[in-house]
């Protein structure tokens, strides 16, 4: 029954998305369905309140949406900090650059 609930499978939709744009760090793909999240977990409460779903089985779905949370909020961090050397590289290339560029044609 709870599998077959229609607000159940659309948050299960959205999470199977929103994990493989995760997996392949998609991350304007996450940024565009992440609105879509509170729009579909209103509806499995709403369902859990008028006893169409087990209390267990929201939660269990919830869970799901915070481990999601987690992990992409790790994976973003890690993006970031990647990032951010990356760019500590390229900056460090440029005045090395700069410094070559500038002692070469100092030269008589």
């Amino acid at each position: 029954m709870a599998a077959d609930h229609p607000a159940m499978a659309h948050l299960d939709q959205l999470l199977e998305h929103m994990q493989q744009a995760l997996k392949d760090q998609d991350w304007e793909l996450i940024s565009r369905l992440n609105p879509e999240m509170k729009p579909a977990i209103e509806p499995l409460l709403e369902a859990l309140e008028q006893g169409q779903l087990p209390a267990e089985t929201v939660r269990s779905q919830l869970q799901r949406v915070q481990e999601f949370v987690d992990a992409a909020d790790s994976s973003a961090r890690q993006a970031k900090a990647a990032a951010q050397l990356e760019l500590k590289e390229v900056n460090r290339n440029s005045s090395a650059a700069k410094a070559y560029h500038k002692v070469s044609s100092s030269r008589p």
